[in-house]
C-alpha cells in the first residue's frame, strides 16, 4: 500500500503543478473550452489505452475487452463521470442547463470517484504492482479524471457550495 500512496502523492503533485500553470495562463473562454476538451480526451485515450497496449503485446485485446465490461459500457461511476466530461467539453456555452448540471454532477461525483479510484484500486489491491500496465493504466486515468474534475473550480466554471451544488443536481 505504500507503493501506492507514494505513486498517488506523485500523480497529486503533477496534477497541482499543471493545475498551477492551467489557471495562470488559461484565461479566455477559448483556451478554457480548448483546456477542458483536451482533458476530457486524454482521460478518454488514457482509459482505452489498455486495449492498445494488449492488442501489440499479445493480441489478446478482444478477451481483454470481453472480461473488462466498463470499457464498452459506463458501469462504473467513474466511466459515467469521464464521458460526462467529454460532453462538457463539447458544449460551447457552459452556462446552459445542461452546462451547469454536468458542471455540478462532474466535480462532485467525479471528486469523489476519481479519488476512490486513485486511493482504493481495486486492481492494485488485487495484484499490488505498478509494473503491470492494467493496474499503473487504472490509477493514472483516475488522476487523469481528477484533472479534469479540478479544471472545473481552477478556470472558474463552478463555484464550490456543497448545499446549492447538490440541490442543483437534484432538482435538474
Amino acid at each position: 500500500m505504500i507503493k501506492l500512496l507514494l505513486f498517488n502523492l506523485f500523480l497529486i503533485i503533477i496534477i497541482v503543478l499543471l493545475l498551477l500553470l492551467l489557471k495562470k495562463y488559461c484565461k479566455t473562454e477559448k483556451s478554457k473550452y480548448v483546456t477542458l476538451l483536451i482533458a476530457s480526451i486524454l482521460t478518454i485515450l488514457c482509459h482505452y489505452s489498455s486495449i492498445i497496449y494488449h492488442y501489440f503485446l499479445d493480441k489478446t485485446h478482444i478477451q481483454f475487452l470481453e472480461s473488462n465490461p466498463n470499457l464498452i459500457l459506463p458501469i462504473y461511476p467513474c466511466n459515467v463521470v469521464m464521458w460526462s466530461c467529454l460532453v462538457l467539453g463539447l458544449i460551447k456555452d457552459k452556462k446552459t442547463k445542461v452546462g451547469s448540471f454536468l458542471i455540478d454532477y462532474i466535480f462532485w461525483f467525479g471528486l469523489i470517484s476519481s479519488l476512490v479510484g486513485m486511493i482504493v484500486n481495486i486492481d492494485f489491491i488485487n495484484n499490488p504492482t505498478l509494473l503491470d500496465y492494467d493496474v499503473t493504466k487504472g490509477i493514472v486515468a483516475h488522476a487523469f479524471l481528477l484533472l479534469n474534475v479540478l479544471l472545473l473550480p481552477v478556470l472558474g466554471y463552478i463555484k464550490i457550495d456543497l448545499i446549492k451544488n447538490m440541490t442543483h443536481i437534484l432538482v435538474s
